[in-house]
């Protein structure tokens, strides 16, 4: 595939080989729209965006000051930034409730709410239990395929993606965790 860093500002935190499974499902699933949460510096996305100009890629991330992902690293996402991509700043259940109180409409005398959908979730956010818990639970409507980033790790700060990932599977009864990739977990819609 031959992605290029060459010009890019910040680094990615990805693998080749964790790129690969991202590349290899948005090729397996037609991808045309991809959420990814968790952009930090937009490196991967931008490189996606490359490869893919026709998927249109939207990326949330709250650039918290103090946590890695603050002052400067949102000037190097608008650097990587391609005209495939665009930005939500906040966090995933943010956009999520942005998105339900935009797209309200209301039938029959009451209020519906809807959530956007995307062919595929790239889950890199808060790599916390609780955090990347949230994150899964938000996103549950809004795709049939979801990736998750650092499943398998054994870090401390990394180590609780995997569980998140296995109790989201196991509460919500409408996913599977297939399989891993690099650490690149890959769920099914049941």
């Amino acid at each position: 595939m031959g992605l290029q860093f060459e010009g890019m500002a910040g680094h990615s935190a990805m693998s080749d080989v964790d790129r690969n499974a991202w590349i290899d499902m948005i090729k397996s699933s037609n991808a045309k729209t991809v959420l990814e949460i968790g952009t930090f510096c937009g490196v991967t996305c931008a490189l996606l965006a490359k490869e893919f100009p026709e998927v249109n890629f939207l990326c949330i991330d709250p650039f918290m000051k103090g946590v890695g992902t603050g002052a400067g690293v949102i000037e190097h996402w608008h650097k990587n930034r391609q005209p495939n991509m665009n930005l939500f700043v906040g966090t995933a259940q943010e956009f999520a409730e942005r998105m339900m109180n935009l797209f309200a409409r209301e039938k029959d005398g009451y209020a519906e709410n809807r959530l956007p959908s995307f062919d595929l979730v790239f889950v890199d956010g808060d790599h916390g239990y609780e955090g990347a818990l949230k994150d899964l639970r938000t996103v549950n409507e809004m795709t049939d395929h979801i990736l998750c980033h650092d499943v398998g790790r054994v870090e401390p700060g990394l180590d609780q993606v995997t569980k998140a990932v296995e109790d989201f599977c196991t509460e919500s009864k409408a996913w599977k965790y297939a399989r891993r990739v690099g650490y690149v977990g890959i769920l099914e819609r049941i």
